[in-house]
């Protein structure tokens, strides 16, 4: 991992190489740029530029617990510090883990999203998206908790697999239920810069995180620097201006979006609307990429770079839609709407 992270990650402040420093723990290291060092927590490299940065490269050398840094209440705080969460995840899974940091004043919007995430119309959207996926490595901007990694990793390796994440203890629990060893997590606000080596990614995913992206020009501009070749990607779940999300939330008309994205040299763009895929998902296997002509008028939609007219949604994914109990509290205009 640690020649991994020199040969592909850089400094999203200085946009220099990492370099590797010293290790402390299978997982644990620090590393260098020119402007400052950033630690590698247990698998997780964090690159923000904060004061929770020096304090966790003095945690890692002391080989002291750490997560009450990113605790999100004062119960929460308390209990990391003094007993600890890999203690407490020893003891419960995934869905058991949830129920318990939602007692410690977790977010409840963000709870309820992570228990049904496996049962919304996005979900299955960007399962369908997987078909892009080519040899070579893969980057996952918003990969939250990891609940995508283990169907990521049936069309990708894992050592080629890069989830960034602007909050730590989410990838801490990505890492603990989720991740692989050789999977690269990295904590980072992508506003400030993405830390990806240019002409170093083939396939990308922003999913249900572009709308949280405050300078999209910037950010869609990092993005086609890191892309091998015009990368074929998807940016799944992205909010148009009409939508009453709570702040920070950007959400942009698809016109707009496509001029930044010609702006910054991005081809082969298909948009298309959460409508039109849910329902060809919900009637074959063969999804036609088509440009829709009303699409500034979608409520969500989806941005597909690729010159193939077509994606193909597995049998197994298919089958798992079938037995799925879709829950539609976030898309409500597609259950009312779906096979018209």
């Amino acid at each position: 991992m640690f020649k991994k992270i020199s040969d592909l990650i850089v400094c999203p402040y200085c946009h220099k190489n990492l370099i590797f420093v010293k290790k402390f723990a299978l997982e644990s290291a620090i590393f260098s740029c020119r402007c400052t060092k950033y630690p590698l927590v247990e698998g997780i490299l964090y690159l923000k530029r904060d004061n929770i940065r020096q304090k966790l490269i003095n945690k890692i050398v002391r080989s002291k617990n750490y997560l009450y840094f990113f605790s999100f209440s004062f119960r929460s705080r308390l209990l990391f510090k003094f007993v600890g969460f890999k203690f407490i995840s020893t003891f419960l899974n995934f869905k058991n883990l949830i129920k318990f940091i939602t007692l410690l004043g977790f977010p409840i919007k963000f709870v309820k999203y992570v228990r049904l995430r496996n049962r919304i119309p996005s979900f299955f959207l960007s399962l369908l998206s997987f078909d892009l996926i080519r040899p070579g490595i893969t980057l996952d901007i918003g990969c939250a908790m990891g609940q995508f990694l283990p169907f990521i990793y049936k069309h990708c390796n894992p050592k080629n697999f890069i989830g960034i994440d602007r909050d730590f203890f989410n990838l801490c629990i990505a890492k603990k239920y989720f991740a692989k060893n050789n999977t690269i997590l990295i904590c980072c606000d992508v506003d400030k810069g993405l830390p990806i080596k240019n002409k170093s990614v083939s396939n990308f995913f922003v999913t249900d995180t572009l709308h949280y992206i405050k300078n999209i020009n910037s950010f869609l501009k990092d993005l086609r620097n890191a892309s091998k070749n015009n990368a074929e990607g998807a940016i799944i779940h992205t909010l148009n201006t009409n939508v009453d999300s709570p702040p920070p939330c950007y959400g942009r008309r698809p016109i707009d979006i496509t001029k930044v994205l010609k702006n910054n040299g991005f081809k082969d763009i298909n948009i298309l609307s959460n409508l039109n895929l849910w329902n060809q998902l919900n009637k074959s296997s063969k999804i036609i990429i088509d440009n829709e002509r009303n699409i500034n008028k979608a409520y969500v939609y989806n941005i597909l770079f690729t010159k193939r007219g077509s994606l193909v949604f597995s049998h197994d994914y298919q089958k798992l839609l079938k037995k799925t109990k879709i829950n539609f509290y976030q898309d409500k205009y597609l259950m009312d709407r779906s096979s018209l």
